[in-house]
């Protein structure tokens, strides 16, 4: 989600349409009074598609990405991108990645009307972390290092042309840095664990930044902070809630450098989806 002000803000996702088996994009609008669907030219497509995150530069400037199928539900999955000029939404030419049978996309920051950033993997099943790039022009893949494993870019965050972090998760996961000339990884797996997944990132200058996700050893998962102060990322510890069952965080939004939240949930031993939200008052996390 992405608020411009008061009375304009963008959620993005899908809903299932039992009709079809199928995803179908689902875009929605804040007005100030309520949330309403907004149409899109590329709603229907013979095996669906969905969205997965919205970024606004101006109130007739706005980004949304995630992904199609243009055959079975399950084989290749292809790069969607739509942009939002102010009367409507429109989907945009995005180049793939040469040689590669999938590009979804996962996550876009947009920083000006001529610089912005979106994540997701191409390969086969997520082999490989992708870039894409808005230079005002076009959407254009932008190499990364050689990797090995399967990795997918998350997250990204845009704090100025030069300094850009994204996400990669895979087995471990952990922040690369762009700095204006390539990607390169900014920092280790995780410390203590046989798993950790970073999902969300955000700043609010290039010495504060947070990234989320999750971190466990066997089975259960908790809450995974970590903090970037202009030189290094360091893990934050917080408190472990529902020490029963685990625990994911989703996102993470930061108003000042007193006032940032997370979000996130866990499933229930019923089955049931419960939520959690925790807040970063500037010397610990709590859950509200």
């Amino acid at each position: 989600m992405v608020a411009i002000s008061p009375n304009d803000a963008w959620a993005v996702g899908s809903t299932w349409k039992t009709a079809t088996a199928r995803d179908r994009t689902l875009i929605l609008h804040w007005d100030g009074a309520s949330w309403k669907v907004t149409s899109s030219e590329f709603q229907d497509t013979p095996y669906g598609n969905s969205l997965a995150a919205v970024s606004a530069v101006s109130a007739d400037d706005v980004w949304a990405v995630g992904l199609f199928h243009e055959d079975h539900p399950r084989a290749r999955q292809n790069p969607l991108i739509e942009h939002w000029d102010g009367a409507s939404w429109k989907p945009v030419h995005v180049a793939r990645h040469p040689g590669s049978t999938s590009n979804p996309l996962y996550d876009v920051d947009a920083l000006s009307d001529h610089d912005a950033w979106a994540v997701g993997w191409y390969g086969d099943q997520g082999d490989h972390p992708l870039f894409q790039h808005w230079d005002g022009q076009a959407w254009q893949v932008v190499d990364g290092p050689a990797t090995e494993g399967l990795l997918t870019g998350t997250g990204v965050v845009a704090i100025q042309p030069g300094d850009v972090w994204t996400l990669v998760d895979g087995q471990h996961s952990h922040p690369w840095h762009w700095a204006g000339s390539a990607w390169s990884p900014g920092d280790d797996a995780c410390p203590e664990a046989v798993y950790c997944s970073l999902t969300g990132i955000d700043a609010l200058g290039s010495s504060d930044v947070w990234a989320v996700g999750s971190i466990g050893q066997g089975q259960a998962t908790h809450p995974y902070w970590k903090h970037w102060n202009g030189t290094r990322w360091s893990v934050v510890h917080g408190p472990r809630i529902w020490r029963k069952t685990s625990v994911d965080l989703y996102d993470v939004t930061m108003l000042a450098s007193d006032d940032v939240w997370a979000v996130g949930g866990s499933f229930e031993p019923a089955g049931e989806f419960r939520t959690a939200l925790l807040h970063w008052d500037g010397q610990a996390w709590t859950v509200s």
